[in-house]
C-alpha cells in the first residue's frame, strides 16, 4: 500500500508542475494572440493542457525544451531547489511517514465528495427535465427547421421550464434544450432563433461531452488549484466558439444575435438563477465571465491578419506547442523512480 501511495504522490507532483508550466505558457500565448487568431486555436491549446492530465507524466520528447532543465527527480532543477531549501520541505522530510498517507486520504475524500456533488446536480437536472412542459408547436417547428439547417444529426428534445431564467442545454447522449417559460411567449422569433442556434451549436460541437470529460479530470486532480483557471477559460472559449458556429448559420442576423446576448446578460443580472450556474448545464450566458471578449469578437473588431495568415500561424503554433512544450517528462528518470523502487 505504501508503494502505491508513493507512486500516487510522485504522479501528482509531476502532473502539478507540468500543468502549472503549461498553463503559464498557454495563458501567455492566449493573451498575446487573442485578437489575432481564431478562438478555436486557443480552445485547442487549452484542451491540450487537459489532455496532459490524461497522459502519464513521464511522457517526453527528445526535442522538448524542458529536457535540459530537468533535475535528478524528473522535475525542473529550480523547482527541486526551491522546495529543498524551504522549511516546508524540511518538515515534510521529518514527517514523511505520515504526510503522504494523510494527503492520499484527503485526496480520496475530495474525489469522493466531488463525485457525489456532481452526481446529485446531475440527478436534479434530470428530475427538472422530467417536470418540464412541451414547447408550443410553433416553437417546436422553428427548432426543427434550425436543426435541419445546422445539420444536427444527434437526437434532441426541447422543453419549457418555469424554474429557469436562462436558456440552456443538458445531456450528452440525448441533449435537451431548456427554455424559460417567460421567454417562449414574450420573445420574438429573432431572439428565439438566436437562442436556439446557440444551443444547437453546443450540440453540434459536442460541448456537453467535452464538459463532462473536463469535470471528470478536474475531480481527479482537484488538489491542483491552478485547474480553476483551466476550467474557466475552457468554459469561456466554448461559448465564444459556439457564438462563431451560431453566426455561421445566422449570417445576416448578426445584430439580432448580439442584441439577444445583451438581453440575456441583462436577465442574468436582474435574476438569481442558480440553475444557470449549474456545472451540468450549458447556458447561453455562462457565468465564467468573458462577456467583453465575446462582444469584441461579435462586433468584428479590425484584424491585423488575413484569414489565411491566421490559419497558417495557428497551425504552426499548435504544432510547435505539441512537439516542444507539451511533452515535458523524462521517461528514464520517472520510470526508474517508480518501477525500480527508488533512485
Amino acid at each position: 500500500m505504501m508503494r502505491l501511495i508513493e507512486i500516487w504522490a510522485d504522479w501528482m507532483w509531476a502532473c502539478t508542475w507540468q500543468v502549472l508550466i503549461l498553463i503559464a505558457v498557454v495563458w501567455t500565448i492566449d493573451r498575446l494572440g487573442r485578437n489575432r487568431l481564431w478562438p478555436h486555436i486557443f480552445l485547442c491549446l487549452w484542451a491540450m493542457v487537459l489532455l496532459k492530465l490524461l497522459l502519464p507524466p513521464f511522457f517526453g520528447s527528445p526535442v522538448s525544451i524542458t529536457r535540459p532543465i530537468l533535475g535528478a527527480n524528473g522535475a525542473p532543477w529550480f523547482v527541486d531547489d526551491a522546495i529543498r531549501d524551504s522549511s516546508v520541505y524540511a518538515l515534510a522530510v521529518a514527517n514523511i511517514s505520515w504526510l503522504k498517507p494523510t494527503l492520499f486520504a484527503v485526496w480520496c475524500f475530495g474525489v469522493f465528495g466531488l463525485a457525489v456533488f456532481y452526481s446529485i446536480r446531475y440527478l436534479r437536472m434530470q428530475r427538472l427535465i422530467a417536470s418540464c412542459a412541451l414547447p408550443p408547436e410553433s416553437v417546436q417547428r422553428l427548432a426543427e427547421d434550425i436543426a435541419d439547417e445546422m445539420e444536427i444529426g444527434a437526437a434532441w428534445q426541447l422543453r419549457v421550464c418555469g424554474e429557469l431564467q436562462m436558456p440552456g442545454m443538458f445531456g450528452v447522449w440525448r441533449p435537451t434544450i431548456l427554455l424559460p417559460s417567460d421567454v417562449v411567449p414574450s420573445e420574438g422569433d429573432a431572439h428565439l432563433k438566436s437562442i436556439l442556434a446557440h444551443e444547437f451549436a453546443h450540440i453540434r460541437r459536442g460541448d456537453a461531452a467535452f464538459r463532462l470529460l473536463t469535470h471528470a479530470i478536474l475531480i481527479w486532480y482537484w488538489l491542483n488549484p491552478a485547474l480553476i483557471v483551466l476550467r474557466r477559460r475552457l468554459a469561456q472559449l466554448q461559448e465564444i466558439c459556439c457564438d462563431a458556429t451560431a453566426l455561421s448559420y445566422l449570417r445576416q442576423d448578426r445584430s439580432s444575435y448580439i442584441n439577444t446576448l445583451v438581453h440575456m446578460g441583462r436577465r442574468l443580472l436582474q435574476t438569481d438563477d442558480r440553475l444557470a450556474s449549474s456545472p451540468t448545464l450549458l447556458s447561453v450566458f455562462d457565468t465564467s465571465g468573458g462577456l467583453s471578449e465575446r462582444m469584441q469578437r461579435l462586433l468584428n473588431q479590425p484584424r491585423r491578419l488575413t484569414s489565411r495568415q491566421r490559419k497558417i500561424i495557428g497551425v504552426l503554433v499548435l504544432l510547435a506547442f505539441k512537439v516542444t512544450i507539451f511533452p515535458m517528462g523524462d521517461p528514464d528518470v520517472l520510470t526508474h523512480l517508480w518501477f525500480s523502487g527508488g533512485p
